[in-house]
């Protein structure tokens, strides 16, 4: 595997995400190891950089919150992207799919794909989002039923809730959200990327709206 001789740039920031009529607005810690500069490519997801990474921990305080990150990240993917679920039972994965499915530009009901494994929905340009819960799953052989090969073969947009109970999803590049309970009305949710794609992603989400940047101490 060739490795990415580029410079680390470490940065440190926190950063709010503001919607209208809502207040206080969404708290980010910003923590950053970029390898690359990479600009987003569709073609990137294929790229065999995977030491690219980056990380964003953002505190979520409710339901509209996790909404409202979730909408920002969904504008920003493309066809071909991977993003990955993980986390506590009820930490609002769900909602965070919801937020994502409607950032793509899509306006289909987004329910949880539990008991089915896979929703499919429609967004602009003929864009397919694949919306997978693989919380049922008990073996290999299941998720080779299931039809997740196709969801993840870059047709589409894949969101992949539970997807810990798959590890070799862990192989391909991605976006993960690692979803945990701050307290009994928040919560963590922690971005992380593995390839190129995924960290130019990350590195757009801090700089573009709605995202405002201010320097100052961790919350």
């Amino acid at each position: 595997m060739q490795m990415c001789n580029s410079p680390t740039v470490t940065h440190t920031h926190a950063l709010c995400l503001y919607s209208p009529n809502k207040s206080p607005p969404l708290t980010v810690i910003l923590q950053k190891n970029i390898r690359t500069s990479a600009p987003l490519s569709h073609n990137s997801r294929y790229n065999t950089h995977m030491n690219t990474t980056a990380q964003l921990t953002f505190l979520s305080t409710s339901v509209a919150d996790t909404l409202s990150l979730g909408h920002a990240i969904g504008a920003l993917l493309h066809r071909g992207d991977l993003v990955l679920l993980a986390g506590d039972l009820g930490a609002g994965k769900t909602h965070m799919s919801k937020g994502i499915v409607a950032g793509t530009g899509s306006t289909d009901l987004v329910t949880s794909p539990t008991f089915v494994f896979i929703n499919e929905y429609r967004a602009p340009n003929q864009l397919t989002v694949f919306h997978v819960d693989l919380y049922r799953i008990e073996s290999a052989t299941e998720i080779d039923s299931i039809g997740l090969a196709d969801a993840t073969a870059g047709s589409g947009i894949c969101l992949i809730e539970w997807a810990e109970r798959d590890p070799s999803l862990a192989e391909i590049p991605h976006l993960q959200l690692m979803l945990s309970h701050h307290n009994q009305t928040s919560r963590l949710i922690q971005l992380s990327s593995v390839g190129p794609r995924a960290t130019a992603l990350l590195h757009t989400l801090q700089q573009q709206p709605p995202l405002t940047i201010y320097r100052g101490d961790s919350v």
